[in-house]
């Protein structure tokens, strides 16, 4: 996507279908869509998080805008075309619980594209743009049943009960408002309040939708902002571990120690694909 069209800040997309040549964005930015990425030729790379992502002409990848991302390069025949998804809509559909655990944990799932992925996206695109609710409400369910053919690229027994639509959306609130802010000061209370929910309720609420605790989510975030700075910057460790959330240089080695079994130093150099 071309960084104009793209400021490095908390994007909000809705439903949003685009095809074009892809162009390097300035900076990282974040949305709380889901983005559906299908590199139709050519090659493109991303930072999402503290990662490098390649895709090749063919791929159809998946994420959660949540997470930090950025296109870093892009080669001079590349044609994409992206799809962003509401949270709650994604949520909505069920989907087996391990797969979307793993795609809110921050995962990118990616696959071979099907041979009809490109005609979907232009028929959800021209949908789109039409804004009609009945062909809006075709795309979502030609969408989400492409997005359970992706999720049977990782099978999974498990099965997931659909929260209801109030509860998807305040958890949703929850999650937009704590990655909005994961790099400043914030408490529990602070999220909850955001959505104006008590704080015990908004953690069990949060942990019900997403799998995952209020915190965890929180500290990946600070930990993906991290990451990306010790990969394109050179600043020193403490001025990133405090810009990253991390009321202490400490308290940073520790949490990243523990997550990628490595020192921030050791990442920066490539010892680690954490």
């Amino acid at each position: 996507m071309p960084a104009a069209e793209l400021p490095p800040i908390w994007n909000g997309f809705g439903f949003w279908v685009w095809h074009g040549e892809p162009g390097v964005m300035l900076a990282a930015h974040q949305h709380g869509e889901l983005e559906l990425n299908l590199l139709l030729s050519g090659q493109v790379t991303y930072l999402f998080g503290g990662q490098m992502l390649t895709l090749d002409a063919g791929q159809l990848a998946l994420f959660w805008g949540s997470f930090p991302h950025r296109l870093t390069a892009a080669a001079p025949d590349s044609r994409m075309a992206v799809l962003t998804l509401p949270l709650t809509h994604f949520l909505r559909f069920g989907l087996p619980a391990p797969f979307n655990e793993s795609v809110l944990r921050g995962e990118v799932r990616s696959v071979a594209a099907d041979p009809g992925d490109e005609v979907l996206l232009q028929r959800w695109q021209a949908d789109a743009d039409a804004a009609d609710r009945e062909r809006l409400a075709i795309a979502e369910l030609e969408l989400e049943a492409r997005l359970r053919r992706l999720a049977l690229a990782h099978p999974s027994p498990r099965s997931q009960a659909v929260p209801s639509e109030r509860r998807l959306s305040r958890a949703a609130e929850l999650a937009r408002y704590a990655a909005a802010h994961a790099t400043e000061p914030l408490s529990l209370a602070d999220i909850a309040a955001s959505a104006g929910l008590h704080v015990n309720y908004a953690s069990t609420l949060f942990r019900a939708v997403f799998g995952l605790s209020l915190g965890a989510y929180v500290l990946q975030h600070r930990l993906a902002h991290a990451q990306r700075l010790l990969l394109t910057t050179r600043r020193p460790v403490l001025e990133i571990a405090l810009e990253s959330g991390f009321g202490s240089v400490s308290r940073f080695y520790a949490a990243f120690g523990k997550a990628c079994k490595v020192t921030p130093l050791a990442y920066r150099r490539g010892e680690t694909k954490c």
